[in-house]
């Protein structure tokens, strides 16, 4: 099957689903609703899969190496600034610790995420610091 464009490609073989419960449901009936629901419509099996992984916490220090809980008043959104970190597939996935809002930073896009190393030393600059973990997550399998 050849499509011309992404959206003829689309038209035959997206789907939208949707489930509309009362707010007195919780989200793990709702969600194994959903999973028996694609079961039963498009012959998925859906199921979980648990397995630890390599992180980086991103974590505030000051010059020593010491953690602070002092903020940047201005610039760009921290959440913004790990998903910028976790596009590149090199690195493990980063975590904010912080508790900031903020970055210090008002153009983090020119950072080169090429190494961990180098990574580690920019994050000084920011008063930041990347810490190791090994953390248990839970994978979503569709066969």
């Amino acid at each position: 099957m050849n499509y011309d464009t992404l959206e003829e490609m689309r038209a035959h073989h997206f789907f939208c689903y949707e489930i509309t419960l009362p707010p007195r449901y919780s989200l793990a009936l709702a969600g194994n609703w959903m999973m028996q629901d694609l079961e039963r419509y498009l012959n998925f099996r859906i199921g979980f899969k648990g397995k630890e992984v390599d992180v980086l916490y991103l974590k505030p220090m000051d010059g020593n190496g010491k953690d602070i809980l002092k903020q940047p008043a201005n610039g760009v959104a921290i959440d913004q600034f790990t998903y910028f970190l976790n596009q590149n597939g090199n690195l493990p996935l980063i975590i904010d610790k912080t508790g900031w809002q903020k970055l210090g930073c008002r153009e983090p896009w020119t950072i080169s995420v090429l190494s961990l190393d180098k990574l580690q030393d920019t994050m000084k600059t920011f008063h930041l610091k990347l810490e190791r973990a090994r953390v248990f997550i839970r994978q979503v399998v569709i066969e």
